[in-house]
């Protein structure tokens, strides 16, 4: 095997083809997986984020030693929901909170954020949840309801 001046397997350190291959959105799922092999934890990100990433894989960087993997693979909407269950009990208060603010992850899941042990992860669970919800406050952000419509209306 091929090594850098430092010793480091040649396929190890990032390239300009590996960064071209994890940005380029054509990409297919199957050559992300491989390239996990490889990859650092910066360039392991943007494949948690890439659009075409099998499930596998997602499961795989579910696992990593980077908390920053470990966010990008929450963040991903094609994140199965047994993965994100599995990531409600990382160690990292980033994974979590990461997780509290994602709106797009399943209900039961942010209900279960607002119990965390983590006074940041549970509050920004909870804002999280209130903004899904229609004609709500949220910290000092005015939010219309029904009523005041009405009300409204009825002045002119």
């Amino acid at each position: 095997m091929n090594k850098d001046s430092a010793g480091e397997p040649v396929s190890a350190i990032p390239n300009k083809i590996q960064w071209a291959l994890v940005h380029n959105p054509n990409t297919t799922g199957e050559v992300l997986h491989e390239l996990c092999d490889v990859l650092p934890a910066f360039l392991l990100e943007r494949v948690a984020e890439h659009r075409n990433v099998e499930v596998r894989t997602l499961v795989r960087l579910a696992m990593h030693l980077d908390s920053d993997v470990r966010c990008a693979v929450s963040e991903n909407p094609r994140t199965p929901i047994d993965v994100l269950r599995f990531l409600l009990q990382d160690e990292s208060p980033d994974v979590r909170y990461s997780m509290a603010e994602n709106h797009n992850i399943d209900s039961e899941l942010l209900e279960k954020l607002c119990d965390d042990e983590n006074p940041y992860v549970s509050s920004r669970a909870r804002k999280t949840l209130l903004r899904l919800q229609p004609n709500k406050c949220v910290e000092g952000q005015f939010a219309y309801s029904a009523i005041y419509e009405e009300r409204f209306l009825e002045g002119l």
